[in-house]
């Protein structure tokens, strides 16, 4: 493993405060992956009063984890807010940036009709888009041949 390098590790969090992910923004900086992921390991693994976080690099490490962690948390919030100011280009990072929290979820999510995967990724990433918006026709159809069905307004 490469010594912790304090300028690479505060060039990485300068990248990820701009939206960089942390291991490209490693990269960029002259770390490798694996260096990158050894210091996240020691980092999240050096708990207090071990006799590796009482060193100096160790404790820088400890460090890092936590600026690196807050350094994301503070790119995801800069986009928030400028979503909330109407940017779509900042929509579409959090969207691709964290996809587990801002990704777009189908509308068949929220009717209990998700589709499971059934075959390759080509099959499992064929036009979501146009299925959901088959399925949410087919709801309103059926919820407006009720209202007939039931004497309501047709309109």
């Amino acid at each position: 493993m490469t010594m912790f390098d304090r300028d690479a590790a505060e060039m990485i969090i300068e990248a990820v405060l701009l939206g960089m992910e942390p291991h490209r923004a490693a990269l960029a900086a002259g770390i490798t992956a694996d260096e990158h992921d050894a210091w996240i390991e020691q980092g999240q693994s050096t708990p207090n009063g071990s006799s590796a976080f009482d060193t100096q690099e160790g404790a820088l490490v400890a460090q890092y984890v936590r600026d690196l962690d807050r350094a994301m948390a503070l790119s995801e919030l800069d986009a928030l807010k400028q979503v909330k100011g109407g940017s779509d280009a900042h929509r579409w990072f959090l969207e691709r940036r964290f996809p587990n929290r801002w990704a777009k979820t189908p509308a068949a999510v929220w009717v209990g009709q998700a589709r499971q995967p059934t075959g390759g990724a080509s099959e499992q990433n064929a036009e979501p888009q146009q299925d959901a918006t088959g399925r949410m026709d087919d709801l309103r159809r059926k919820r407006e041949e009720k209202r007939r069905a039931a004497g309501g307004d047709p309109g």
